[in-house]
């Protein structure tokens, strides 16, 4: 980027700055013969702090200004490269681009494999090698539209931007590594209280990044996940339910529908028993969700069927409402209502509960004054799908989702991002940060 008008406005603010340090002087001076000593020890802050927030958001507003081409470019050339989860060659390929995207800004990521011979997809990690506290960014660049799908380019109607994954969540991947070259060309250097792990599994559940996470992010002092937020209230994200897959088979013994039915034992009807029960386990107004939502069993109607398979998906919005619905579902499960008939099942805890807490509520206040500082009215919201900020708010570390840029139509072939919202995030991001790195949260 041209560095020339950056300089000139540093410059400005320099001299800009030094001046109003005298005025202070001068003030305070008057104060001291006014005014009660406590109140001049605090009253200059206020102004310095104005000053200061200032001077970043010119700096900042220029750097986004100088890079949106590059901006655009980067992110059409990573919607345009097809990372379908199951898409292995693709998701190498975006994992190789955004690996030298880092090495051209100074940003140089391990990649780390979910296979031990390195021939698969893999996980990107960035450390900014500074002293603890630090802070964790969390992204993926893997997306739910295949290869085959007619739905594969990045198109620009107006104010949209319009791709597969562009939402979820390339748009995203583009605003935290922005932030982070803007924050690189306003510190000087790439040696920042940052880690960034960039996923490729997390539309399939995190499986193999989850440990990494939980690795890279112990003792972080904040998390930041970086999934798109929907248009119509530009909310960041705050709280997520805990997700559980449960998984059941029922045995019984088959007979002829006609000839013997006597003889068998019907695992449709167990499974049907049960469903209904667990159905019932659903509390809209507690948030806890029971769905059953795959049930196959059977081979023909003149058959007493042997085995029936069902999946059901359970959603509870805090550890102990899981308690609860956990044991619940279990008790359902060892029930026997007919005769000769077996239940085996399986729960699998796909994302613990993210919760809001208080520290957690500070950092978004924090966010929501700095998104201020440039005039940008923040919502907040809790949601019922699952993210990785799920598992950084289960290690207790303060956690706020959805800093990605506004859309809507996630995982349809109408997704779409606000191309004004991608430079608004941007800037919102980099002065947050910035304001993170010099302590003004704590």
């Amino acid at each position: 980027m041209d560095h020339s008008a950056l300089n000139a406005l540093k410059e400005g603010q320099e001299k800009e700055s030094s001046d109003y340090h005298l005025t202070l002087k001068a003030s305070n001076y008057y104060l001291l013969i006014n005014l009660d000593l406590i109140l001049l020890r605090h009253l200059p802050v206020i102004p310095l702090y104005y000053k200061r927030t200032r001077m970043f958001q010119d700096n900042i507003h220029l750097c986004v200004s100088q890079m949106e081409k590059e901006i655009l470019q980067f992110l059409a050339e990573l919607v345009n490269i097809n990372s379908f989860c199951r898409n292995y060659e693709g998701l190498k390929q975006v994992g190789d681009l955004i690996a030298t995207w880092g090495c051209k800004h100074g940003f140089h990521f391990d990649k780390i494999y979910n296979n031990k011979d390195k021939s698969g997809p893999f996980h990107l990690y960035f450390d900014g090698q500074a002293n603890s506290p630090f802070y964790g960014f969390i992204g993926h660049f893997d997306t739910v539209h295949p290869p085959q799908s007619p739905f594969n380019k990045l198109v620009a109607r107006g104010q949209q931007l319009i791709g597969p994954g562009v939402l979820d969540m390339k748009g995203g991947l583009v605003v935290v590594l922005y932030a982070l070259a803007v924050l690189k060309e306003l510190e000087g250097s790439t040696n920042l209280p940052f880690r960034v792990i960039l996923n490729c599994d997390e539309e399939t559940g995190s499986l193999d990044s989850r440990t990494i996470i939980e690795e890279k992010l112990v003792n972080a002092t904040g998390a930041f996940i970086f999934e798109g937020r929907y248009e119509s209230d530009n909310a960041i994200v705050t709280a997520r339910k805990g997700i559980t897959m449960c998984e059941v088979d029922v045995f019984g013994h088959a007979a002829h529908a006609g000839e013997s039915p006597e003889e068998g034992a019907n695992a449709v009807v167990e499974m049907a028993e049960k469903i209904v029960l667990l159905q019932r386990l659903t509390d809209f107004s507690s948030g806890t969700t029971v769905s059953p939502g795959m049930v196959k069993g059977g081979v023909t109607a003149n058959t007493i069927p042997d085995h029936c398979h069902a999946e059901i998906d359970i959603r509870f919005p805090n550890p102990a409402a899981g308690d609860k619905v956990h044991r619940d579902i279990i008790n359902i499960l060892e029930t026997r209502f007919g005769p000769g008939t077996r239940t085996e099942y399986k729960l699998t805890d796909a994302r613990p509960a993210f919760v809001r807490t208080a520290k957690s509520e500070q950092l978004r206040d924090f966010y929501f004054d700095t998104a201020r500082e440039f005039a940008i009215s923040v919502g907040e919201e809790s949601r019922g799908g699952g993210s990785d900020g799920n598992l950084t708010s289960a290690m207790g570390i303060p956690t706020l989702d959805s800093l990605g840029p506004a859309g809507d139509h996630p995982h349809t072939d109408k997704e779409y991002i606000v191309k004004k919202s991608l430079f608004e995030c941007i800037k919102v991001t980099a002065l947050f940060l910035s304001r993170l790195i010099h302590s003004q949260w704590n």
